[in-house]
């Protein structure tokens, strides 16, 4: 229980003692400076050149990506501008030739077999006359179920306008395969024609978007080109997969010119990306990937001067630690003593006995052991007095103690009474003085050892008891039955009633003696335990409810606060003897107007139950033997009843202990392991 100073308790003690090793490296850090210093300056100088070549390659690229979008940007407006001077004249040729069938085609006539020659001529696909009512007058090719050319000449019929042209769309893909034109005929009439337009077509193909686009793609400094607007890719070349799905650029007023790197996987290339206007509209975004490989030679280069570099630092680095190696065991004993100091604190930490140690009666350590024994948080209690925490727990003597080894009892918040052996050294060095108290709490062994030797006493006692019961219960069987036959056979002549008094009295006292006989004999031979499993709380209640009615007759307050630990594994007959024998002693020595407290809380792997009252209590000489064999403080009490709920407490493992007071009242508690 001895504990010896160390200075890993004060670190300013420890840094005194290496003011030499400290001046002995003086010269080796000055190396290590020296050498990281080059590093630094090697290394930065590196990655500053890096970031210069880098800035301008990525500069040049960025030119390079803005003068290829806008020759993109002109190339796609000159392309769209040709594709509406073709649509237009493709517009006008079919007017055209509808109007001038309508001129060759008589009204209200039928038609000769020479139209059909005349609309392949001019690659008309459908032709069809419809007059005012809306009704066929004549058809050539025409396709079942197409209802645009109908719709067309109902528009021109209703005056909505005197011609109407129309892009004719495949039934299977949806896209345009030939336009359909409707003009006036006649007397509120029209006349619609449908042709192919395959030419057109290719040669929007031949210079649109995507002929535009893949040409600019087949550059091998160009990863892809696309056309994006907000919700789809219009046109697209190149390695597409690589482009980011979300297009992440800005909308309406604020589009403009706009890179950035970008990595995906191994790869990384830089992205520009450029509004495209036509006639005032936003038509799209183009966006232009292309490698970086001048960047990744770049950085070749600079990995290459980081590996020489490397290399010269080792070879310096080599010659530094050369120098500091024989100073080496000088740190090496510095590491030795921060290991000792760090097991030392380890140890003090996760001890089980309670340590404090207090530096000119403030306190500098006190561990977690310390903390759970009083009930406390520790380290709100570092650097405060010592005595102010002593008063708090409620162990003030501890304080003015002797240096030594020494028992104390304290009285602790929530614990009740404990029983300390505590150890105190002090160290003065210098102006501190160091106090060191070891604490362990020795209650429940205390508890565990009166148990015993109360335990041996009634077992010697038991023994005795038991001889003597066989030697008394047969005579007292004899004297038992002559009493009760004098008593019905004998008649005497005077005071016959006082003779039979008497008799009925000497027959009561023996019964009475012959109970006791038989209570001696069952402590003796005590009846084994018989564990079975049940429920804790339902159980409690039963027992409460049982004694309930008996306390309130007396006038006695009940209280109950209860844990629910679950299922426990007792003896549920003797358990419930220990608990009516310890109310019944409640309620007995409580007076009318007094308060019986019944508390269970859940303590680790055991069940606290205490059974308090508030009345007389008892003195110390008492206390020391209420679970004596025949000790009893009532008249008409045997002295059995204590030893019997000692007895089987024990045989359950557990441990019962009693504190009790003068004029305070009297708290039973009991120890007990769930599963016995």
């Amino acid at each position: 229980m001895r504990v010896r100073a160390s200075t890993s308790f004060f670190p300013w003690w420890s840094m005194s003692r290496n003011k030499p090793l400290m001046a002995r490296l003086t010269a080796a850090r000055a190396l290590m400076v020296l050498f990281v210093s080059m590093a630094l300056i090697m290394i930065t100088s590196a990655v500053v050149e890096l970031n210069q070549s880098r800035g301008e390659v990525l500069n040049l690229v960025e030119k390079q990506s803005r003068v290829l979008l806008q020759s993109l940007l002109a190339a796609s407006q000159d392309a769209l501008l040709a594709n509406e001077y073709l649509f237009d004249a493709y517009r006008q040729r079919l007017i055209q030739e509808a109007r001038l069938i309508g001129g060759l085609l008589p009204v209200n006539k039928r038609y000769g077999p020479q139209l059909d020659s005349l609309v392949t001529r001019a690659g008309i696909s459908q032709l069809m006359v419809f007059d005012a009512a809306g009704r066929v007058r004549f058809r050539l090719h025409h396709r079942a179920g197409d209802t645009l050319l109908a719709n067309l000449a109902a528009n021109v019929r209703a005056g909505w306008g005197d011609i109407w042209v129309r892009g004719v769309r495949q039934p299977g893909n949806g896209r345009i395969a030939a336009y359909a034109a409707a003009v006036p005929h006649g007397r509120g009439g029209a006349l619609v024609i449908e042709m192919p337009a395959a030419d057109l077509l290719k040669f929007r193909k031949q210079v649109g978007f995507g002929s535009l686009i893949r040409g600019v793609a087949q550059s091998p400094k160009i990863l892809y080109v696309a056309l994006q607007d907000s919700l789809n890719l219009l046109a697209a070349a190149g390695r597409v997969e690589l482009m980011p799905a979300a297009l992440n650029y800005g909308s309406g007023d604020t589009l403009t010119f706009h890179s950035r790197i970008i990595e995906r996987d191994t790869l990384t290339f830089f992205e520009a990306m450029h509004p495209f206007y036509y006639r005032g509209q936003l038509v799209g975004v183009f966006r232009m990937g292309m490698p970086l490989k001048e960047v990744e030679a770049i950085t070749a280069r600079l990995y290459r001067r980081l590996t020489i570099i490397s290399i010269i630092l080792l070879i310096f680095g080599g010659i530094v630690f050369s120098l500091i190696f024989t100073r080496k065991r000088f740190e090496r004993l510095q590491e030795r003593y921060d290991v000792v100091e760090s097991y030392s604190d380890l140890i003090l930490e996760n001890t089980g006995d309670a340590i404090i140690v207090a530096a000119n009666g403030n306190i500098h350590t006190i561990n977690k052991a310390a903390g759970d024994l009083f009930g406390i948080q520790a380290e709100p209690f570092k650097g405060g007095p010592l005595k102010a925490l002593l008063d708090k727990i409620g162990c003030a003597r501890l304080a003015h103690s002797d240096p030594g080894i020494f028992q104390i009892d304290c009285t602790l918040q929530g614990k009740g009474r404990v029983y300390l052996l505590a150890s105190k050294s002090r160290v003065e060095r210098a102006e501190t003085a160091l106090d060191i108290f070891v604490l362990r709490d020795l209650t429940r062994e205390r508890a565990l050892q009166e148990q015993i030797q109360r335990k041996e006493r009634l077992s010697a006692m038991g023994e005795l008891a038991s001889g003597v019961a066989h030697e008394i219960r047969n005579p007292l069987n004899t004297i038992g039955t002559i009493v009760q036959q004098l008593d019905k056979d004998f008649e005497p002549r005077e005071d016959s009633a006082e003779y039979h008094s008497l008799a009925r009295l000497v027959y009561r006292e023996v019964r009475r003696i012959n109970d006791t006989v038989q209570d001696f004999l069952k402590f003796a031979r005590p009846e084994p335990i018989r564990t079975e499993p049940f429920d804790f709380k339902p159980w409690l209640e039963d027992v409460i409810r049982q004694h309930r009615p008996m306390l309130a007759e007396k006038g006695i307050a009940l209280e109950t606060e209860t844990d629910d630990p679950g299922r426990v594994q007792w003896d549920r007959k003797q358990m419930g003897q220990v608990m009516m024998n310890l109310i019944l002693n409640a309620s007995q020595a409580t007076d009318k107007g007094g308060k019986v407290e019944i508390l269970s809380r859940i303590a680790g792997d055991e069940i606290e139950i205490k059974i308090k009252d508030n009345g007389a209590g008892m003195d110390e000489s008492t206390l020391k033997k209420i679970f004596n064999l025949y000790f009893t403080t009532k008249a008409e009490g045997t002295g059995i009843g204590l030893a019997m709920v000692q007895r089987i407490v024990y045989e359950h493992g557990g441990v019962i202990s009693v504190e009790s007071e003068k004029g305070r009242g009297t708290e039973f508690i009991l120890r007990l392991p769930r599963n016995v």
